[in-house]
């Protein structure tokens, strides 16, 4: 089995997950391992993936993490700027809840009401630009989806796989993953 070690807060992950690239990352089949495939997770373990951001980017990827049936939880600031607002998780903040494209995120005032919105097929959003919670919730995979041209303090420790999208990350270092966010064909 590629999937060795045991991950998550009650384990320590394997120095071969802790790559410092993309590539090497890939290879391992860390992917795989969350999916359940390839002798990782089964279905009876959870994993939490915390999404810092839920802008029209931060939207996107959330989206397609819970159609594919991950437990994700955004965390906003108090006063987002996104300019793309109607097609934004990002909007709950102000309306209590947004809906794009048939996922409904939810705002929420506190992280113990998290579990009744993915048991009501919502995605939970709680306000916490520093991400103070996440320190408190041991997520498995932390995405940082600010969008805001530097690290506003995301760092590898918090989560087992730490993922940078846009600039300002240097992967290896403080983050595991960056993924380029630049829009257009190259």
């Amino acid at each position: 089995s590629v999937f060795k070690a045991r991950w998550g807060k009650h384990s320590i992950l394997s120095g071969r997950y802790r790559s410092k690239n993309a590539k090497g990352i890939l290879e391992t089949g860390f992917f795989e391992s969350l999916s359940g495939t390839n002798g990782g997770l089964n279905e009876t373990e959870i994993v939490l993936i915390i999404c810092r951001g839920g802008g029209d980017l931060a939207t996107g990827i959330v989206h397609r993490l819970h159609r594919a049936g991950f437990r994700v939880l955004v965390l906003e600031t108090d006063h987002p700027a996104a300019i793309r607002r109607q097609v934004s998780f990002c909007e709950a903040v102000y309306e209590g809840k947004a809906t794009v494209e048939g996922v409904t995120a939810q705002r929420i005032d506190s992280v113990s009401e998290m579990e009744e919105d993915f048991a009501g097929g919502c995605v939970p959003l709680f306000v916490d630009s520093k991400g103070a919670s996440i320190a408190e919730l041991h997520p498995d995979v932390v995405v940082d989806a600010i969008i805001a041209k530097k690290n506003l303090g995301t760092t590898k420790e918090m989560a087992p796989l730490v993922i940078g999208v846009g600039p300002g990350f240097t992967a290896g270092v403080d983050v595991d993953l960056v993924i380029e966010s630049m829009r257009g064909h190259n």
